[in-house]
């Protein structure tokens, strides 16, 4: 099996450094750019397909990517971002000084934390396992546009290895696991 992973292209909330979750906010100038870039870059490989989140900004990033390859993207509401509860719209830091509870909270609980209303870590990785399960035996290679959380969990699933789950996710990145072994990680060489 080989995966493709691109994470969508940037937002005025990620210029911010906002936690977007589940609010749809779409792709800025930039990203919109970036998107025409990442479908260029993609154009030499041979996509079966290529599936996406059903958010404004992972859809606008997957459509000139299926668009070079004579495809229409499948839309899976799987793929979709966590939902970040009561932090959704916020930065790191006010979610700090909003909820000083919060943070530690979560780091002390690990993957099951919900204590912000939103999803948990593992039930974002249970979707990814699910996501990679549904396109495993297909054949050829799959392209999945997502976000940073989902868009993890897969590598770290179809490469069986942990070690990536701290990875930060670059906006229009290309991670490339072929049979378990990752090929690429991370990569904006086409920005």
């Amino acid at each position: 099996m080989r995966l493709v992973v691109v994470r969508h292209g940037v937002t005025d909330w990620n210029v911010q450094g906002r936690l977007q979750g589940r609010t749809d906010i779409p792709l800025n100038a930039d990203g919109i750019r970036q998107a025409v870039a990442v479908a260029r870059r993609l154009a030499s490989e041979r996509l079966a397909r290529v599936l996406s989140s059903p958010m404004a900004r992972a859809l606008a990033t997957a459509q000139p990517i299926a668009a070079a390859q004579g495809l229409t993207p499948e839309v899976r509401e799987d793929l979709h971002e966590a939902h970040m509860g009561l932090w959704e719209g916020l930065t790191w830091e006010e979610v700090a000084t909003r909820y000083p509870h919060h943070l530690p909270e979560r780091d002390r609980v690990g993957p099951s934390y919900k204590g912000h209303a939103g999803e948990s870590v593992a039930e974002v990785a249970a979707r990814a396992a699910g996501v990679l399960e549904a396109i495993r035996g297909l054949p050829g290679t799959t392209c999945v546009v997502t976000h940073a959380a989902p868009g993890r969990h897969l590598i770290v699933a179809a490469a069986g290895n942990p070690e990536h789950m701290k990875l930060r996710l670059q906006n229009t990145s290309v991670s490339i696991v072929e049979d378990g072994r990752i090929v690429c990680l991370d990569d904006v060489s086409h920005l």
